[in-house]
């Protein structure tokens, strides 16, 4: 049986982020919305890698953001490089620690969600890529951790429940 659940979440995680990168295209509203939008990509990633780091691969990860790249017209393989970076950063953390909390997992994914954000806009300043202004970073960051906040107790309350 635990073969059989590996073997799930390991078939789930790639088709779930490509599907996650696919419908974020899909149109909500006619018009665009001024407000920021959270980045459901990095929310998904990072709960999967703390959760199921054994069947988050490495290549599925640069995979799906090369993806991702390409078809939200982002900087071919800028957000790669810093999810990858992280990625074995979260790795290296869950090989040192034993048990990982929702509070301290909560902070690390802020710290690293802002330090990839630092790190992009750092290289798209010096090398001339248009940017966001700072309201509308801070406006991406702050919703895109009240996002992963809200997925950490969906999930806290589904393992509560033995649903998975």
């Amino acid at each position: 049986m635990g073969n059989y659940r590996s073997l799930l979440l390991t078939t789930c995680f790639p088709v779930c982020g490509f599907a996650l990168v696919i419908l974020s295209l899909v149109p909500i509203n006619l018009t665009l919305s001024p407000s920021a939008s959270p980045d459901l990509l990095f929310c998904y990633l990072f709960a999967f890698l703390f959760r199921f780091p054994q069947n988050s691969s490495l290549i599925w990860i640069i995979t799906i953001s090369l993806f991702a790249d390409f078809i939200w017209f982002r900087p071919l393989g800028l957000a790669t490089l810093t999810t990858v970076l992280a990625a074995e950063f979260i790795r290296w953390i869950i090989k040192s620690r034993e048990r990982i909390g929702l509070i301290e997992e909560f902070a690390y994914a802020t710290l690293i969600l802002i330090v990839t954000t630092i790190m992009q806009e750092s290289v798209k300043f010096f090398t001339l890529i248009p940017s966001l202004e700072l309201n509308q970073l801070l406006r991406h960051i702050l919703f895109t951790m009240l996002t992963y906040l809200v997925i950490l107790l969906f999930i806290k309350v589904i393992i509560r429940f033995r649903l998975v």
